[in-house]
């Protein structure tokens, strides 16, 4: 434990506590950012400590002190608001634009439930399609193991159709390394022709990920899909990652990525070839620039592989930014580009390309102090 965050303690139990939160100003760690949380805790400034927690949390994920601490700090409650725009645009010419708007609550110190709304406008050749999403989900901590989470949504198409979609997912941490999951559910296929006729997809997953040391983890996940037009997938992910620059404010990842695609047979209404195969490598990095400003980057690249199609090196590019602009408010940003068929959501062999941007504003409010 670094020794300031030792005497931030013995200061707090003298009833010194904002004299040892100031003591903290400007450090990181794992150590640091608990006891910052705790700290703000023990003054009462709950909704303060959740965020200090989450942000230890993300910024030291194979930290598992601080993944209890900041689960356990959950058991509050908050309120926020988040509306959002994206916009992507491929090589198949497709322009795809998304308005959302989301509420969420802490109504129970354990549960969190949200409602949102999303507007989706599909063009490609002068043909307009989209839909109307209005959804409403809970996620909540059980207990320090376990996890669970479900959603439903009504989908209107402006065709007139309309389709409901939902799911459910359970997440258990079997030690303090593992953590096993699953989950089932509908999904509303995306891709240009499936919106034109409403093409729906149940499905069921199930994964672990295995924190192998203090800087690497390992990641696994299956899946089975059944479309509506009769076609199914399966699909196997894995990724594996390791730290390799650990700082307070820096921190760079190195790592891989594998995806396997499998359908039983062709459709026009989305991207599913008989067998596909992706391998790609990939660096990321996180950065505090301040402590109201902090960025991230991704670079991966590798091969791909299908039926009757050479291989192909896909290259993807990623970044973002978050800035708290006022204590309850904050600004975040991403965009990318990327040229792997796996994100591909159409029909098609021929090579493709994807760009994306996205702007979204999170406002707290009626904290607990």
């Amino acid at each position: 434990m670094p020794l300031a965050v030792g005497l931030a303690y013995a200061l707090a139990d003298r009833g010194r506590t904002r004299e040892a939160l100031r003591l903290l100003d400007g450090m990181r760690g794992p150590e640091v950012h608990i006891a910052r949380a705790q700290l703000l805790h023990w003054m009462g400034r709950l909704g303060e400590a959740q965020r200090e927690a989450h942000a230890g949390a993300a910024a030291f994920p194979e930290d598992v002190t601080i993944a209890r601490f900041s689960r356990d700090l959950d058991l509050q409650y908050g309120h926020a608001l988040a509306p959002g725009f994206r916009v992507i645009g491929d090589s198949d010419g497709v322009s795809d634009r998304t308005w959302s708007n989301e509420f969420s609550t802490h109504w129970t110190p354990s549960h969190r439930f949200h409602a949102g709304f999303l507007d989706r406008r599909m063009l490609q050749e002068n043909t307009e399609i989209g839909w109307r999403q209005y959804e409403a989900g809970w996620s909540g901590v059980i207990s320090r193991s376990l996890a669970a989470s479900a959603a439903l949504a009504d989908h209107e198409y402006f065709s007139g159709l309309r389709r409901w979609t939902g799911d459910a997912s359970v997440s258990v941490a079997a030690s303090d390394r593992v953590q096993v999951f699953g989950g089932a559910g509908v999904i509303a296929m995306d891709a240009f022709r499936s919106v034109a006729g409403g093409v729906t997809g149940r499905f069921w997953m199930a994964g672990a990920t295995w924190r192998v040391t203090g800087r690497s983890s390992l990641d696994v996940r299956t899946s089975r899909y059944f479309f509506s037009d009769g076609v199914s997938r399966t699909r196997l992910d894995a990724a594996g990652f390791r730290a390799l620059l650990y700082r307070p404010r820096l921190r760079l990842d190195m790592g891989w990525r594998t995806n396997y695609l499998w359908h039983d047979r062709e459709t026009p209404d989305f991207f599913s070839p008989a067998f596909f195969q992706t391998h790609l490598a990939e660096i990321k990095a996180r950065a505090s620039i301040t402590r109201k400003f902090e960025c991230h980057a991704a670079f991966s690249g590798g091969l791909q592989r299908e039926p009757n199609v050479k291989v192909e090196s896909p290259l993807q590019v990623s970044a973002g930014f978050t800035w708290r602009w006022r204590e309850a408010l904050a600004l975040h940003g991403d965009a990318g580009r990327t040229t792997a068929s796996v994100e591909r959501v159409n029909p098609g062999r021929v090579s493709y390309s994807r760009s994306s941007a996205s702007l979204g504003i999170t406002f707290w409010f009626r904290e607990m102090r």
